[in-house]
């Protein structure tokens, strides 16, 4: 090793004392942030993504919800991009690996998106049931329908919820969700007709009348009783 070589190498600094944890989670905070700017700024994803955004605004614009039915033949490609936001976003709240951004979430929080798609099919059916009701004047789908059967099966569903809620067992079906369905004309009792339905509340109503005026005239006629016997003590006194 010559001179210069030598000279060289005591002109390199020596590195500075490392904290290795601390240095880690850095590392692994701006390989997270790196990530996550590489999925939100590639040109190509980024362009398709706001292409199928813009079909959704226009679907919510044209039926006013962003449900896009699982099986929208008008178009099919949104049905699975929207679907595929709902799996990215389950994604992230789990901590994995995501293609969704916070930016992102909140454009479609923004317009009413629904992430739950639980929540979803039921508000697609509910949706499908007010048409219905639009267009036959009735939410009493038959249980043969043949042009949505599916919707057919989602009524007779929602009944049974409702008569293990009112039984007080567990029921997948919310107070909220009843007073929707109630709000649209939904009939629980299939076998009656609401105006059966009131009429037999009606009658009960006045027989639980009816004992009342019997026993507030038990209660009268007693107290006459009892005044004309005070009468008499005192008229013996």
């Amino acid at each position: 090793m010559n001179k210069a070589t030598i000279v060289s190498n005591l002109c390199v600094p020596s590195p500075p004392f490392v904290n290795q944890g601390k240095d880690e989670k850095m590392l692994q905070l701006h390989k997270k942030k790196q990530s996550d700017k590489k999925v939100s700024m590639r040109p190509y994803q980024s362009e398709k993504w706001q292409q199928y955004f813009y079909q959704l605004l226009d679907f919510r614009r044209n039926n006013g919800t962003c449900l896009v039915p699982h099986y929208y033949a008008e178009n099919i490609a949104l049905a699975r991009w929207v679907k595929r936001q709902r799996y990215q976003y389950n994604l992230r709240l789990k901590g994995k690996k995501s293609s969704i951004t916070i930016e992102r979430i909140r454009m479609l929080e923004q317009i009413g998106f629904i992430w739950d798609s639980h929540e979803a099919a039921w508000e697609e059916r509910r949706k499908e049931l007010e048409i219905f009701r639009a267009v036959n004047g009735t939410c009493s789908v038959p249980a043969t329908c043949r042009t949505n059967p599916k919707l057919a099966t989602w009524v007779k569903c929602q009944r049974r919820q409702y008569r293990l809620f009112c039984e007080g067992k567990p029921a997948n079906i919310s107070p909220e969700r009843i007073l929707e369905l109630e709000n649209l004309g939904f009939e629980w009792d299939v076998g009656r007709s609401s105006s059966s339905i009131t009429s037999a509340k009606s009658s009960e109503w006045d027989i639980v009348m009816e004992k009342q005026k019997e026993l507030m005239s038990s209660m009268s006629s007693d107290y006459e009783l009892m005044s004309d016997v005070l009468t008499l003590l005192e008229d013996d006194n």
